[in-house]
């Protein structure tokens, strides 16, 4: 392990110490030598799905800043899907918003709007925060109503 490797993986373990640590995945095999971090983001983003965000050297500061905002608003828990979020550009899905405003605000800063899919099936909580997911809306985006995707009926 390189220097500049050994400080980037005591900076990742520093910015998750004792707080996130059940969100902080790694890997040391193969293609990942000698360490690679994740951060765990399951079905934040879309339904029924293992999901994660790859720590770099180059996104690490993006993790950190996120750290600040979330306790800023006092929802430090916040920060790992923050930092995915912000790293993918994208909302998490309608269910997955939190009930405070403020961190609200900070996701919706994340990217656009969501459209309501098999994926994101939940509006987002300014909207009402209800199921709003029809099937019809799996035949519509398919341009068929020759059957449902969904249960095959």
């Amino acid at each position: 392990m390189t220097e500049a490797q050994a400080a980037f993986v005591l900076r990742v373990l520093q910015a998750f110490a004792f707080d996130f640590c059940d969100e902080l995945f790694f890997r040391t095999d193969a293609a990942y030598a000698p360490v690679a971090f994740f951060v765990n983001c399951n079905d934040f983003f879309w339904w029924g799905c293992g999901d994660a965000e790859e720590v770099t050297p180059e996104n690490i500061a993006v993790f950190e800043q996120a750290k600040r905002d979330a306790e800023a608003i006092e929802c430090r828990w916040e920060a790992p899907h923050l930092f995915c979020a912000r790293v993918r550009k994208l909302r998490p899905q309608g269910c997955c918003y939190p009930k405070e405003s403020a961190a609200i605000a900070l996701y919706d800063a994340c990217g656009p709007k969501r459209e309501i899919d098999l994926g994101n099936p939940y509006a987002h909580p300014h909207d009402g925060g209800k199921y709003e997911y029809t099937k019809a809306m799996d035949r519509a985006s398919l341009g068929s109503d020759r059957g449902d995707p969904v249960d095959g009926a």
